[in-house]
């Protein structure tokens, strides 16, 4: 079984995450020989949490307004649970666009018997409409609560953590004024259907495919007195996952936007590898801000940029796509950028990239490795 005896521990970031300490724990909860994880825990990809904890019986406000009850509403069901806040500058972002990649990977019935619950420990900040606001944009099956700071108190107490203070309002360099640090920890927790977090997913280290196949194998588990399919009552889910239409080998149809031509060129050689696709947008303006993949730790946008008379290609933090158009990321001109390999692809093979969107969008793509003279799959 894979542990992490520093699960809990205070973990320091490089500079811009510096303050994303995770939460001290106070308590544990043991498990008894009957346990049904007992038996696949070797084979998940999942962390052993150092301290397990239970989720409290206690109701809180959804980001729809409706009322939330913490163990009520997750009972039954798988949930990835997530502790942190609207404004954080990239761990909460990607932590959550991880956990509704893996939504995306499972079935309708396998969705139907897990969630993704967002809790936020600023709620000075995330007042209900900005939490409304954020959660909306995910575009994603996930729960957003919030309560009040004494509320939070007592719910991470109920899980035995201790919420550190914010030890400075300071905006951080280049993030705006509201874009101070707030500690939080970074992991995705793993809660069981009966409402123990026994697992994480570490920040940065997380595969939505590997969380997936994690889920499934725990699914198949007899769960006592758990409902084979559980009811949704209580759990108010905006929208739903961005919903795909249609989907082949190199294109997909998500509701307005539409990727075809996708593919990326076989190099074995590779430190990183680039995307190429055109994107046709038909709803309201929007633009692609980075991919997440298995194969990749990074995955940005990059275009040509012409300076002192050279051309070179260079990171931007987003290509514009405004409605009724197309982006086309072709060679020497714009393109996806997978960066800090994990495994190089070889052609023939097939790689899923999820392309990320400015609006929340996240859009799973079957991106095929070709040869590269070749322009790939034809729209």
């Amino acid at each position: 079984m894979n542990s992490s005896p520093h699960a809990h521990a205070p973990f320091r970031f490089p500079p811009l995450r510096a303050g994303l300490l995770t939460f001290a724990v106070l308590a544990s909860v043991s498990c008894g020989p009957s346990d049904p994880v007992a038996r696949v825990a070797s084979r998940l990809s999942a962390v052993e949490s150092a301290r397990p904890f239970t989720l409290p019986d206690q109701t809180l406000v959804s980001h729809t307004g409706d009322p939330f009850n913490v163990r009520t509403a997750t009972a039954g069901r798988l949930t990835l649970l997530f502790l942190g806040y609207t404004y954080c500058p990239d761990v909460c972002t990607r932590q959550m666009a991880t956990a509704n990649a893996v939504l995306g990977q499972l079935t309708e019935a396998e969705r139907n018997r897990a969630m993704v619950l967002f809790v936020t420990v600023d709620p000075e900040r995330d007042t209900p409409d900005r939490l409304a606001e954020w959660m909306e944009g995910m575009r994603a099956p996930a729960v957003g609560v919030r309560g009040s700071r004494a509320e939070l108190e007592e719910l991470l107490a109920g899980m035995g953590f201790a919420m550190p203070p914010v030890t400075s309002r300071e905006p951080i360099e280049g993030g705006g004024p509201h874009a101070y640090l707030v500690p939080h920890p970074s992991s995705l927790f793993l809660v069981m259907p009966d409402g123990r977090g026994r697992f994480e997913y570490p920040y940065a280290s997380t595969r939505p495919a590997e969380v997936a196949a994690d889920l499934r194998t725990l699914m198949a588990l007899d769960w006592p007195g758990a409902p084979e399919s559980p009811s949704m009552a209580g759990v108010v889910v905006p929208g739903g996952l961005h919903e795909v239409s249609e989907s082949t080998l190199g294109r997909t149809v998500a509701g307005v936007i539409t990727i075809r031509d996708a593919h990326i060129p076989a190099d074995p050689r590779a430190r990183t590898l680039p995307v190429y696709a055109e994107i046709d947008n038909a709803g309201a303006d929007d633009a692609l801000v980075g991919f997440l993949t298995d194969i990749a730790e990074v995955g940005r946008v990059e275009a040509m940029v012409e300076q002192d008379g050279a051309s070179s290609m260079q990171t931007t933090s987003e290509l514009g796509l405004p409605t009724g158009t197309t982006l086309s990321l072709l060679p020497g001109q714009r393109q996806g950028s997978l960066r800090e390999l994990l495994e190089v692809p070889s052609e023939g093979d097939t790689v899923e990239v999820i392309f990320l969107f400015e609006s929340g969008a996240e859009i799973p793509v079957r991106v095929p490795v070709v040869d590269p003279d070749s322009r790939g799959p034809g729209a």
